[in-house]
């Protein structure tokens, strides 16, 4: 059944799910949702959002994605769907704000929880009306799971009557987020009703003849066989089999391609543009679109000649991943909903969320990066993606040799129960949390993340506030239980240890609080000894800059990661930095690493030295390193007015904006901030 309800001067229909969801939206209750993929819960936030717009006062509204890839895609939707309503200015805030940028009151926030996070510590007043949190299961993913639970903590703290709404797939318990963040008037919907229909088609190579394709459907679990043919090559290995299918099969409308990381993507794409090339000039197709050939310059200028990207657009085919420049993301995203792009292969960004319906999606040994094999919920959450509502009546999920997959998601529970990852910790692994905050001189695990220390930093900073009891009690630990004493005993051992002021730590909630210490000591020693401008980040711009950040980086390495004295790795991660900070053009950055690499290693290609560069860039200097100049900032500021030279605090450079941005010229800033990408303000500038 189908509901109406009007929006502005027109109206929406809405299925049952959508309809009892608005309802309790429009009541102003918070609430969470399970619900299969193509349930058309992003068609339905971005509506009552529209309605809210519709007439002042607006509401302060945040919008939490779980992956900076997301940022682009969301912000864009709901511009483009209020413009739609006639709203001349949207504004949009993406990055984070520095505490001398005021927070607008007429804009929407799109943004990490990380990101979110900076803008509540440098703004303490600053609160929201309605918090709308994407792919909420990731309250328990690891240390970005502790993050966004202390950010939704403190949005609860100070606005005790916000609004929020928590979108996932397939839980089982999606209650579980009322109880987290003591929300009173908190209701859950669970849908089960596949808004689109979905075919799980098994095509198996495994066989005597390597060009052999038997096909069937999966009904109730079991192979309904459909028939057989031959390819016109064989499909021995998993490349070769999933580019032959996905051509052979993938005819009918558009497809996506599962990948399992970028170098993945990319071959498979290369395979994919080499059969649609072969298959073009056999049926005397026309020359590349213009569409096309400007998608395939604006790659070749935007990130580099010779981008493998640059190629296949011609022929149809993009791919996707997380450590893509965003505005690329973007364009090839619009290029597939425009239908330029006939084949999109595409990492596990799909799974977190990224709306990109198509026809068909094919899936070859599936796994979560390099990482573990797929597990149930994450497959049916991919396989949402094969029709989505609105856009497709059904979709086609073909599982190629499904047999030989390392794990078998079609027999699991397509729903999950979720538990935070603070959750996990405190109630599971109490006596490893209790072990790791009585070890100040543990070091970090090089090889991985440091599980326990978004954990240990959160609840020092609760005890420091007087919200640990507060914070235990959602976590339903027994009030005089031992786990609770122990806790807070080890707590008020650590506080003895750290003197480092509560909105210091608060400021960097991913650094444990002993490293900061650690850290802080080393820059209170340098100051008295060396001076305060030994310590002082300089200009990108300003002589002398490069060998500044690398010692910077160099004292983060050793006193945060406490990583050995012969450590080099802080010069590689400078060299892509620097560049980057003074706005220096991708393809620029990504020649000297290769000149660089090339000279060391002669089979090193350029090929190679793009994935290295865009990696770099993404999931280092734009993350890792954003943190940790952060944390460093924080602690010089401190130090330094300690020594008596507030005068000096207040002109730290802004580095880890910088390395957030790519830009630090006054005149790119100025065009990023009208909401130019970095791209086009390099040109403008």
């Amino acid at each position: 059944m189908v509901r109406r309800t009007a929006l502005g001067s027109s109206e929406i229909v809405l299925t049952d799910f959508q309809w009892d969801v608005w309802g309790a939206l429009d009541e102003g209750a918070s609430l969470g949702t399970s619900a299969p993929t193509s349930a058309g819960k992003s068609f339905l936030l971005q509506a009552f959002i529209r309605r809210l717009w519709a007439a002042p006062p607006r509401p302060r509204v945040v919008y939490i994605v779980p992956t900076r890839a997301l940022i682009n895609q969301v912000s864009g939707e709901l511009v483009a769907a209020l413009r739609s309503d006639g709203a001349d200015e949207v504004g949009v805030v993406t990055v984070p704000l520095t505490a001398d940028q005021p927070v607008p009151n007429d804009a929407l926030f799109v943004m990490t929880q990380e990101r979110l996070q900076l803008i509540l510590t440098n703004h303490p007043e600053a609160a929201f009306d309605l918090v709308i949190v994407d792919e909420a299961q990731a309250v328990g993913d690891g240390g970005r799971g502790v993050i966004l639970t202390a950010v939704l903590e403190e949005l609860t703290r100070r606005n005790a009557a916000v609004q929020m709404f928590f979108a996932s797939p397939n839980l089982s318990n999606p209650q579980i987020f009322g109880r987290l963040f003591g929300l009173k008037n908190y209701r859950h919907y669970k849908s089960r009703d596949v808004a689109v229909a979905q075919n799980l088609i098994h095509l198996d190579t495994s066989g005597a003849d390597p060009r052999r394709i038997r096909v069937s459907l999966n009904m109730g679990g079991a192979k309904q066989p459909l028939g057989e043919l031959i390819a016109s090559d064989d499909l021995t290995g998993v490349k070769q089999a999933t580019v032959h299918l996905a051509n052979l099969f993938g005819q009918g409308g558009q497809s996506l391609v599962y990948a399992k990381g970028a170098a993945d993507c990319q071959s498979l794409a290369t395979g994919l543009m080499q059969l649609e090339a072969a298959r073009a000039e056999t049926s005397g197709s026309p020359e590349p679109s213009a569409e096309r050939r400007q998608l395939s310059a604006f790659i070749r200028e935007s990130v580099h000649p010779k981008f493998a990207l640059a190629e296949t657009v011609l022929s149809g085919v993009g791919f996707h991943y997380g450590a893509m420049p965003p505005l690329l993301r973007r364009t090839i995203e619009d290029a597939f909903r425009d239908g330029e792009l006939k084949f999109l292969v595409s990492t596990s960004t799909l799974l977190h969320g990224l709306n990109l319906p198509a026809r068909s999606l094919f899936l070859n040994r599936p796994r979560r990066g390099n990482k573990s094999p797929l597990e149930s919920v994450d497959f049916w959450n991919l396989a949402g993606r094969a029709g989505r509502l609105g856009k497709e009546f059904e979709g086609d999920v073909y599982l190629i040799d499904y047999d030989d997959w390392p794990s078998q998601p079609l027999t699991g529970s397509r729903k999950v129960e979720i538990r935070s990852t603070l959750e996990e910790h405190v109630r599971e692994r109490p006596e490893e949390l209790i072990a790791y905050i009585g070890e100040p001189d543990r070091k970090p695990d090089r090889s991985g993340a440091d599980e326990f220390e978004n954990t240990f930093t959160k609840l020092y900073a609760d005890h420091r506030a007087g919200h640990l009891d507060e914070a235990l009690n959602r976590l339903e630990v027994p009030p005089r239980s031992e786990v609770r004493i122990q806790l807070s005993d080890a707590l008020r051992a650590a506080e003895q240890l750290v003197r480092l002021d509560d909105s210091v730590v608060r400021a960097s909630p991913t650094v444990s609080v002993y490293r900061q210490q650690r850290l802080y000591d080393y820059m209170l020693a340098k100051i008295a000894k060396e001076g305060p401008e030994y310590l002082m980040p300089v200009h990108p711009l300003s002589p002398g800059a490069y060998e500044r950040l690398v010692a910077i980086f160099k004292r983060c390495h050793t006193h945060i990661f406490q990583w050995p004295a012969a450590d080099r790795s802080h010069l590689r991660a400078a060299a892509f930095a620097h560049p980057w900070m003074r706005g220096a053009p991708l393809p620029q950055i990504i020649d000297a690493h290769f000149e660089y690499e090339s000279r060391r290693n002669e089979r090193y290609t350029t090929s190679n030295a793009i994935l290295a560069t865009l990696k770099a860039i993404e999931e280092d200097v734009r993350f890792t390193y954003v943190r940790l100049t952060g944390c460093y900032n924080t602690l010089l500021k401190r130090a330094l007015v300690e020594k008596g030279h507030a005068e000096l605090a207040e002109r730290i450079v802004p580095i880890p904006m910088f390395l957030e941005v790519g830009a630090c010229s006054q005149t790119m800033k100025s065009f990023i901030g009208m909401g130019l990408s970095r791209i086009f303000a390099h040109f403008g500038a």
